[in-house]
């Protein structure tokens, strides 16, 4: 943890070395490899040792490590030592004091006894419990975790809810999103299965509160110790965001059987002795990875500890704990790798069989009752097969004072809150008189991942069904448009055959009479061409097709070129106006990707007529749009109006020349877009407001004329 420039560098909380590598996780401290030697021997329930670079860390632990160490956390521990009138309770050891007894004998008597803590002086008021509680349950709402922590040490409780909302401190940080202190909140046993009145726990009540992140992090600390088995056995943890909660490798081989019988035990145990048995091969994990940890670093960093007889090589005392649990803790340091790698797995699996709410399978076969005395039999040899460790003391006469306040800390880090996820669904105790079949067991494991890969597959199921039908919905009524566009096509294709029926040589020889021109007039334009006009075609289209976009005009008909002086008409001339109405007759043949030339035929009118039929339109959209909403009907077609008003308003912008677009016109136009955007905005919205978007409508329409005004002037 290299310190800034602008702050010194870190220094061993007990005795001032410089640089330190190791943390205390429960006590909030940084330490030298001197006094971890110690520290590690003391026990997880005084002091949960981690090196800062060769131990796995949550990057809050350790964010969390790093502030309170910069707050100050010390103090709280050596708080006579800072008192001028309480100097003579003790004195703090320097770098070059030995280990043995000197630091050992401050470390102790810091952490074990709490000579130098924060004492309650003679004139104070006796301390209220409620009072540290309710404090507290305030205080973790800021960011101020030294203000935590020294709670904590006067002995605040961590699982104390308000009577109101039954509301645990972990449910008011989690509320608040305060990370480091819900790690360290866990650390100190907080619960994060707990609920409160709502049936919300610490996770839910985060996530709730849009902390994603944190929820994800409550719900790890509710599977802290399998997570932990895991990261062990394989380097990798189950991912929860996924509902992955556990991570079981398998091991195989003759050894994998030798252990057999311990399996079988586990299954019978309540569920409190379980959760022991977890912890105490938890505490055993974090043994061997510390003790590991500290072997590589002591050869550079520790040359001049005392010999290798003084260091525990197995689980320390805890003096809160019976006199046979402890034996049975110190003996899982006797199991080599592979053996505790094996206990592991069955532990692991025990666990998933508990969290999942099955029934251990049962046996049909006669003599279940001496498997059962022989399983008990190997399991009791196992732990009993060797008194290398009975009656063990501690590595040098431990005292038998405990620390203040430690009732709260569980023996792992967290106590039982990390284990209670293994009663999720609030299992009945069975009364399991009968041992269970490993080859049932194992068929039990299969199948119920069969069972989740069936519901994944179920699931996968109804979602791609509901694809489908959304898909099927598409295509009708893509071919309801479809059949639409066929009819106004095959109108269109009546009328182009009138054209042409109408646009037919009467004869081979045109007379030089008039009547004989009586359909149609010609003209001759200044190169000596002659035109033929209709002027009944534009009024039978307005009466066939309504105007949209200006309307329908017709374009002229085509010239008839070179007209010879004879009056008659040549050959080719007569094949160019075979080919013009076979071109014409073929139009509405094209499919609706090529609909768009139908404008060769059909133009636009001029500006502005265009555009007040475009107006009318727009006017008749929203007229609709306000009807819908009288009678109640706007929430489901709203999203309907806002297409089709949006896409008049775009045609009506496209439609003003820009060569016309005067300053006062731009700005007008910019009016009715946000008008448009507005009024879309709430014909989309999740919550529809009929009011708020007959109003917008109001404003669009509005919003056009000035734009008709504008332009008029």
């Amino acid at each position: 943890l290299p310190g800034s420039l602008s702050e010194p560098p870190p220094q061993c909380a007990d005795c001032g070395t410089e640089d330190p590598s190791w943390a205390s996780l429960n006590r909030g401290v940084l330490v030298c490899t001197d006094c971890c030697f110690v520290h590690r021997n003391l026990g997880r329930y005084i002091s949960q040792i981690k090196s800062l670079k060769k131990s796995h860390w949550e990057s809050g632990q350790l964010d969390l490590i790093k502030l309170l160490h910069r707050s100050g956390s010390n103090r709280i521990w050596e708080h006579a030592l800072t008192q001028p009138h309480l100097m003579n309770s003790g004195k703090k050891p320097i770098p070059s004091d030995p280990v043995f007894p000197t630091k050992e004998t401050f470390i102790k008597a810091k952490y074990v006894d709490q000579a130098y803590t924060i004492r309650q002086g003679k004139d104070d008021d006796p301390v209220n419990v409620e009072d540290l509680n309710r404090q507290l349950w305030s205080c973790v709402r800021a960011p101020h975790v030294d203000t935590t922590l020294r709670l904590l040490v006067l002995g605040a409780d961590p699982n104390y809810f308000d009577p109101e909302k039954q509301n645990t401190p972990l449910h008011v940080a989690a509320k608040e999103g305060q990370l480091l202190q819900v790690e360290l909140l866990a650390i100190y046993g907080a619960s994060p299965v707990a609920k409160n009145l709502a049936g919300q726990t610490p996770a839910q009540v985060a996530k709730s509160e849009g902390h994603y992140e944190l929820g994800n992090r409550l719900t790890e600390l509710c599977f802290e110790i399998t997570n932990r088995l895991s990261l062990y056995l394989s380097g990798m943890k189950p991912d929860h965001q996924k509902n992955q909660h556990f991570l079981i490798p398998d091991l195989v081989g003759k050894d994998r059987d030798e252990l057999r019988s311990i399996r079988h035990h586990l299954q019978l145990l309540p569920n409190d002795q379980f959760e022991k048995i977890a912890q105490d091969v938890y505490d055993e994990v974090d043994r061997r990875e510390t003790v590991a940890a500290w072997e590589s670093s002591r050869e550079k960093e520790a040359k001049h500890l005392a010999s290798e007889q003084c260091i525990a090589v197995f689980l320390p005392l805890n003096q809160t704990m019976p006199a046979m649990r402890n034996q049975q803790r110190q003996k899982l340091a006797k199991y080599s790798a592979r053996q505790l790698a094996s206990l592991i797995i069955d532990i692991l699996k025990e666990a998933k069989r508990r969290f999942l709410g099955l029934e251990p399978a049962l046996e049909e076969v006669d003599g279940v009752e001496k498997k059962m005395n022989s399983s008990m039999q190997d399991f009791n040899r196992t732990l009993n097969s060797s008194r290398d460790y009975d009656d063990v003391a501690d590595y040098r006469a431990q005292s038998s004072t405990t620390r203040r306040g430690s009732s709260h800390v569980g023996t792992n880090g967290i106590g039982r809150a990390s284990m209670a996820s293994l009663k999720s669904g609030e299992l009945l105790e069975k009364d399991l008189t009968r041992l269970p079949s490993d080859d049932v067991l194992e068929f039990r494991e299969r199948l119920s991942d069969c069972e989740t890969a069936i519901q994944m597959l179920m699931s996968t199921n109804n979602s791609l069904n509901k694809k489908i039908h959304s898909m099927q919905s598409t295509i009708d009524r893509n071919l309801a448009d479809y059949r639409d566009l066929q009819h106004e096509f095959m109108r269109l294709n009546e009328a182009v055959h009138s054209i042409n029926m109408s646009k037919r040589l009467p004869s081979p020889a045109i007379p030089n009479t008039s009547s004989a021109m009586s359909a149609s007039t010609v003209s001759m334009n200044n190169n000596g061409e002659r035109k033929m006009h209709r002027p009944s075609l534009e009024s039978s289209l307005d009466n066939r097709f309504p105007r949209r976009g200006g309307g329908l005009v017709t374009s002229p008909v085509p010239m008839v070129k070179n007209l010879p002086p004879s009056g008659r008409m040549s050959v080719d001339h007569v094949r160019e106006r075979e080919e013009e109405r076979m071109s014409l007759h073929q139009i509405p043949m094209m499919s609706q990707n090529n609909s768009y030339r139908i404008d060769q035929v059909f133009t636009e009118a001029g500006f502005p007529d265009n555009l007040i039929r475009e107006t009318e339109c727009l006017t008749t959209a929203i007229r609709q749009l306000l009807a819908d909403a009288q009678k109640g009907l706007l929430a489901s077609v709203a999203e309907k109006h806002a297409y089709i008003i949006g896409s008049l308003i775009s045609h009506i912008i496209e439609l003003i020349p820009g060569d016309l677009r005067s300053p006062s016109i731009t700005d007008t136009v910019d009016a009715l877009a946000s008008a448009t955007a507005l009024l879309s905005a709430k014909c989309n919205s999740p919550q529809l407001d009929s009011e708020e978007t007959c109003h917008a409508a109001y404003n669009v329409a509005k919003a056009a004329k000035s734009l008709l005004v504008a332009v008029h002037d």
